[in-house]
């Protein structure tokens, strides 16, 4: 029984980032619904008369909130893992390998530094200031869109240049490949969202489809913030939660599977022609 329980606690301990992140959500999306869309046994009622902001989305999703905290724990176990499985794998010989996690483990470490300080709107107010002649919203937008594909260029490397490795593994090749493309998703989304207004106009779809135009307007905020923030918070950073989750897991699977099957390790490091 014992032999039973470990050997299932060895194969499943990879997915433990994922279900915590996915169930976290599952919370917090149902507390959203439950109380800010469907005012459910007036528990929006309720909570307007003890809140300045009467709102439970606001609290659980606004920028260094609870759902960005959980993402900068994921991401930063995720630089932990890729970094420690980097300096397993340069200690058993497995060089290449061992520097595909270690450009893994910066780039978590880059998107954290990313999502805690916002470096881009840094840079985006500088180019305004430079180059004050040019359009501020365009130029903003055109900083992103340049920031992100930089950011973008270290894993894009890591996994073009040494690809064999990490899909050598099924449920790394997964959870890495749909990470980093949800993350792709979301980061393009972030730096055009104001071509065209289209966050706050996806925003007023998401309102009617989700509360039918009800939620409560925050203090201060009128209906093109509420709209806008159901998109840049709400959805923006549950996209990137469950990226940050899979990243982590991707490099726990590796090492699950590197050190489950004895063969795995000159498999890895072995190329094809």
């Amino acid at each position: 029984m014992k032999d039973r329980t470990r050997k299932y606690w060895r194969d499943c301990w990879p997915h433990v980032p994922v279900i915590i992140a996915l169930f976290y959500l599952l919370i917090a999306w149902t507390l959203f619904l439950v109380v800010d869309a469907n005012n459910l046994w007036g528990l929006r009622d309720w909570l307007a008369q003890r809140q300045s902001i009467p709102v439970t989305w606001y609290y659980l999703f606004e920028e260094g909130g609870a759902t960005e905290i959980a993402q900068w724990l994921m991401l930063s176990c995720a630089c932990v893992a890729a970094c420690s499985l980097a300096g397993r794998l340069w200690g058993d010989g497995k060089n290449a390998a061992a520097l595909f996690w270690l450009l893994m483990g910066i780039t978590a470490a880059l998107m954290l530094i990313e999502d805690a300080g916002n470096p881009r709107h840094y840079l985006a107010a500088l180019s305004v200031t430079l180059f004050p002649d040019r359009s501020p919203q365009r130029l903003k937008t055109t900083v992103e869109l340049l920031y992100y594909v930089g950011l973008s260029l270290l894993p894009v490397y890591a996994v073009l240049r040494y690809w064999r490795y990490p899909l050598r593994s099924r449920l790394t090749a997964l959870y890495l490949l749909t990470g980093c493309a949800l993350y792709g998703v979301a980061g393009f989304a972030s730096a055009s969202r104001h071509i065209n207004e289209w966050y706050a106009a996806f925003g007023g779809m998401v309102h009617r489809v989700l509360a039918g135009g009800q939620l409560l307007v925050p203090p201060s905020w009128d209906q093109y913030m509420l709209h806008f923030f159901l998109v840049d918070w709400l959805l923006e950073e549950s996209v990137e939660l469950i990226g940050a989750s899979l990243l982590t897991a991707a490099a726990l699977a590796y090492l699950r599977d590197y050190g489950k099957r004895p063969g795995m390790a000159d498999q890895l490091q072995r190329r094809t022609s």
